[in-house]
C-alpha cells in the first residue's frame, strides 16, 4: 500500500474539514477586517483607485468592522446562512475591481496578474469557499 492509497476520510471527516473550513474563513475575514479599523491594512492603495471613499477613515474602519462581523457571524449557525450570503455580496464588491480598474489588476498586460490582481482573484476562491459551507449545510458541532 502506497502513500496515496491512504484513506483520507479515516484522518479527516467531513465534519471536521468543515469546521475547519469555517474557522479558517472566519480568521481571514477577522484579520483583514482588524487590519482596516487600526489603520494598517495594505489595501488602502486598492481602494483608493478603485472606492476612493473606503479608503478614508471613518468608511475604512467601517468595511473592517462589517468584516469582523462576518467572521463572528461565520461562527454562529443560527445566523451562518445570512452572513454566508453577505460574504459573497462583499466578496463579488470586492471582484468588481476587475470592471472599474482592469489596468490595476494586470500588468504589463492581460493575463499576467499584477500582486493586486492575485489579492482580487483569491475572492473566487473565498465565494467557492462560501458556498461550500452554505451547501453542505452541515454545522460544525453537530454529532451527525
Amino acid at each position: 500500500m502506497g502513500f496515496f492509497d491512504i484513506d483520507l476520510s479515516n484522518l479527516l471527516t467531513q465534519r471536521s474539514a468543515h469546521t475547519l473550513l469555517t474557522w479558517s474563513l472566519s480568521l481571514t475575514f477577522f484579520w483583514f477586517g482588524f487590519l482596516k479599523v487600526v489603520n494598517l491594512s495594505p489595501v488602502v492603495d486598492l481602494l483608493q483607485h478603485t472606492f476612493s471613499f473606503f479608503a478614508t477613515q471613518p468608511f475604512l474602519g467601517l468595511l473592517g468592522l462589517f468584516e469582523m462581523l462576518i467572521a463572528i457571524g461565520l461562527l454562529i449557525p443560527k445566523i451562518r446562512k445570512i452572513t454566508i450570503f453577505l460574504t459573497i455580496l462583499h466578496l463579488f464588491g470586492t471582484i468588481s475591481v476587475v470592471c472599474i480598474a482592469p489596468n490595476i489588476l494586470f500588468a504589463p498586460y492581460f493575463p499576467a496578474l499584477t500582486m493586486e490582481g492575485e489579492f482580487i482573484f483569491k475572492n473566487f476562491i473565498l465565494i467557492s469557499a462560501c458556498l461550500m459551507l452554505l451547501f453542505t449545510n452541515r454545522d460544525p458541532s453537530s454529532r451527525s
